[in-house]
């Protein structure tokens, strides 16, 4: 964090509420209180991300689909992604990788990898990768989960990963990295996990000042990535019944209904003695 966010949290804030432990155990290690900090996760609205429903997939796609949701960055792993997959399968496979682009055109414009992306996938023999950048509402984003095979979620740095819990939501399987958020909702029943170490930033951070610690993300095994692509596309049933066990995960402990009485218990506590 840096140091000027931890100073007027301490001036400022009488409680600091964060999606997951993992970004609690941040605030904590920056200067906040313990005390201070709540952990309120993100919601699903399960009633649309559900098993049940429209599937749909892109009219061009082929056989086996894993999907990406979310801004094709290098903080979200989508480099790693494509150069695991390319390096895994080839033109005569039978398997495509979506990517769901939210945000190039706007919170991620200026790091976005949309164009060096696009290069890697006219390169000739190279597998097919599809690349969407319409928006879509709740319910059209749920189609597509569920009319992929599989969602693919390498990361570097996530303060949750909600698309995670959307696919989980759907009854699909998930690959993500292992360290960070998923660990609070992903397990090896419901999900591939793969390894990750802890680095430095490569070329730091502008623009937010001194900070209130060690500038570190996650850096995924690439060989496990690929060879978890591998595994998942080969053996389709047992990633179907990981996927199955997933929603039970997700709905009880991350549907809206749940999540909105974590928000009124906070607000009950904070204004009771008021």
């Amino acid at each position: 964090m840096p140091r000027r966010w931890v100073v007027r949290i301490k001036q400022n804030v009488d409680e600091l509420w964060v999606p997951s432990g993992f970004v609690r155990d941040i605030f904590r290690r920056c200067g906040v209180n313990r005390e201070r900090i709540a952990v309120i996760p993100n919601g699903v609205d399960t009633g649309v991300f559900s098993p049940q429903g429209e599937s749909w997939r892109p009219a061009r796609a082929r056989g086996f689909v894993f999907l990406f949701v979310g801004g094709v960055i290098t903080r979200k792993g989508a480099d790693l992604l494509l150069k695991a997959y390319l390096r895994t399968f080839c033109h005569r496979d039978d398997v495509t990788l979506v990517f769901k682009d939210i945000g190039s055109n706007s919170y991620y414009r200026y790091c976005t990898l949309l164009p060096e992306m696009r290069r890697e996938t006219k390169k000739k023999g190279a597998a097919r990768v599809l690349i969407l950048t319409e928006k879509m509402d709740d319910r059209k984003l749920a189609a597509l989960y569920r009319g992929c095979d599989a969602l693919v979620a390498p990361y570097r740095g996530e303060g949750f990963c909600l698309p995670l819990a959307e696919a989980m939501a759907c009854g699909k399987p998930v690959i993500a990295t292992a360290q960070g958020p998923s660990q609070e909702f992903c397990t090896s029943k419901c999900a591939y996990l793969i390894p990750a170490r802890t680095t430095a930033l490569p070329g730091g951070m502008d623009g937010y000042g001194k900070l209130a610690g060690k500038l570190t993300w996650l850096e995924p095994d690439l060989e496990e990535l690929a060879h978890t692509l591998r595994h998942v596309y080969e053996h389709r049933e047992e990633a179907a019944l990981r996927g199955a066990r997933g929603v039970d995960r997700i709905r009880p402990n991350l549907d809206w209904t749940t999540v909105t009485a974590k928000y009124l218990e906070r607000v009950a506590a904070l204004t009771r003695a008021e």
